[in-house]
């Protein structure tokens, strides 16, 4: 394979621990969205090893129950290809072979460094894309946007377009804008499920991932599960009955956020609520509960987080290989208050089919205000133990 081997079309079908991988068309042992229809171009054949979505390498879901997905081993070339052509210097398609020097945004902020993580933290480092161009602070366009972006050296700014001359000497459309900003007079009402606007930016001003796009964040609100959502584009929606309307986002560290919305019958938005009724919800995998801070006997309080690979939860930016292989980590990949509330106690469950099914309990944790510190002990790996302990008392 070449770079990441995103053109990779050969037919590995097992990964390197040797698992077999399962076939893209079938949803067993694990249901996924990396279908042809969602991915026309990324040449899903059969259950051939295949990187559709930039990752480090290509990869496959296992026909292993236990092991959603694993990277696969395939000869990695010594030489990248060379990259020329005509969008080289200036702006052809998307940008994407764009290896010139500007490195200034459209709106005249300095671009960051790629490999630093200041002020902005970020995960295109630059030994893992090693064919992506990134390069000094200079414009590139390693996932696919619009057009050749930037992190910007202003803290208030995470990232921007840059303007490049195109090479066919015409200007640039002027309705192709970074982001959509939000109109001012869009609002929701209650928990904004009928809210059909076209905001598409959080609040704290990242970019929504395209509901129909597994990049950078791989997810099962799609618009065919959720006919009734309106998930078109990557508008701003509540298709599971959260507090408010939220999207993904188009940061690899930010899973997800709320949305830059007010509510039509108050000028300021609600706070929304950490406390919930003690009776399970039938919609949350997984969930982590605890009575810690609710000051009531007969109220829970619960965090709806994901549950993170130990592969990617070992990596340097995170836990560094500390996690063993009877832990696990959960949180979000950009830490916060959420991550705390997961870290104080409980246990963490996981629906299975009509039952709540408990799978971890807090072992230890970080700074739980830090990307993915929480860490859980797997109980199925001491259920033995368990069962020997209650039967000696």
């Amino acid at each position: 394979m070449q770079c990441n081997g995103e053109d990779y079309h050969g037919e590995v079908s097992r990964t390197e621990s040797g698992l077999q991988c399962q076939h893209w068309d079938a949803q067993e042992p694990h249901m996924h969205g990396f279908t042809l229809k969602h991915y026309p171009e990324k040449d899903l054949k059969m259950n051939y090893c295949r990187n559709p979505d930039g990752e480090l390498r290509p990869w496959c879901f296992t026909t292993s129950p236990t092991k959603r997905w694993e990277y696969c081993k395939i000869p990695r070339c010594t030489t990248h290809p060379p990259v020329s052509g005509p969008g080289s210097q200036c702006l052809s398609g998307k940008g994407e072979d764009y290896r010139g020097r500007i490195a200034i945004t459209e709106s005249g902020n300095v671009c960051q460094r790629w490999n630093t993580q200041l002020p902005h933290k970020h995960g295109w480092i630059p030994d893992r894309y090693p064919c992506k161009g990134l390069e000094e602070n200079y414009c590139r366009n390693p996932d696919g946007e619009k057009r050749p972006w930037c992190y910007t050296i202003n803290s208030s700014i995470r990232w921007e377009y840059c303007t490049i001359p195109p090479c066919d000497g015409r200007e640039q459309e002027s309705t192709d804008v970074p982001i959509q900003v939000p109109l001012t007079e869009e609002c929701y009402r209650g928990k904004g499920q009928s809210y059909r606007g076209t905001t598409s930016i959080t609040a704290s001003g990242k970019k929504c991932q395209a509901w129909n796009s597994m990049f950078p964040h791989w997810h099962e609100k799609t618009p065919d599960k959720f006919p009734d959502a309106d998930l078109r584009d990557n508008y701003c929606r509540n298709p599971d009955g959260d507090n408010s309307p939220w999207c993904f986002t188009t940061d690899p560290n930010t899973l997800w956020e709320y949305c830059n919305l007010k509510k039509c019958d108050d000028h300021t938005q609600e706070p929304i609520p950490n406390d919930s009724p003690a009776t399970m919800a039938q919609d949350i995998s997984p969930t982590t509960r605890t009575t810690s801070g609710t000051n009531a006997d007969n109220r829970l309080k619960d965090v709806e987080f994901p549950v993170l690979e130990n592969e990617i939860c070992n990596r340097p930016e995170f836990m560094n290989g500390s996690v063993k292989n009877n832990e696990f980590c959960g949180g979000f990949t950009f830490g916060g208050i959420d991550n705390c509330e997961a870290e104080v106690g409980g246990p963490l469950v996981c629906q299975d089919k009509d039952r709540f099914v408990q799978y971890g309990v807090t072992s230890w944790g970080l700074d739980c205000t830090q990307p993915s510190k929480p860490g859980f002990v797997q109980i199925p790996s001491f259920v033995s133990w368990i069962k020997n302990a209650m039967a000696s008392h």
